[in-house]
């Protein structure tokens, strides 16, 4: 059903936009009102008219269609901001990083090596602690 409305929608506004363009084609073919040239543009009027509806007819086409194209794409573009949005809510709130939290290389790195130090320190502590806790209960045990 939307096929054929959206069919019909394009087709009168294909010949709405070609109207104009054959009768001014018409006005200035009878503008040339010359003896010597009014055979030929008996014959060729025709043709000309049928020219110029098929050229407006397509160039009004493509318009509609860039203009109907520019409109959902638009759409969409919106829709997947607003996911996008979403999204970084959900990972904010989760402690995830995020899409605003863009990390460089060098920064990736740094951060890489802070964690990797971190870690080492904090396994280095409960080593620390571990061994104090077994001193403890070994001169509890005595």
């Amino acid at each position: 059903m939307k096929k054929n409305i959206h069919r019909f929608i394009c087709l009168l506004s294909l010949s709405l936009l070609s109207l104009p363009l054959a009768w001014t084609a018409s006005d200035t073919i009878e503008g040339l009102s010359d003896a010597v040239f009014l055979p030929l543009i008996e014959v060729v009027r025709p043709l000309f008219i049928k020219l110029n509806f098929v050229i407006g007819g397509i160039f009004g086409a493509t318009v509609l269609l860039v203009i109907v194209r520019i409109y959902y794409e638009n759409k969409t573009i919106r829709l997947l901001k607003a996911i996008k949005f979403d999204l970084d809510q959900q990972n904010k709130r989760q402690g995830i990083s995020y899409s605003q939290q863009r990390k460089y290389f060098y920064q990736r790195i740094l951060e890489f090596l802070e964690d990797r130090a971190h870690k080492k320190a904090l396994k280095q502590l409960y080593q620390l602690r571990a061994a104090k806790n077994e001193n403890k209960h070994k001169a509890r045990s005595v």
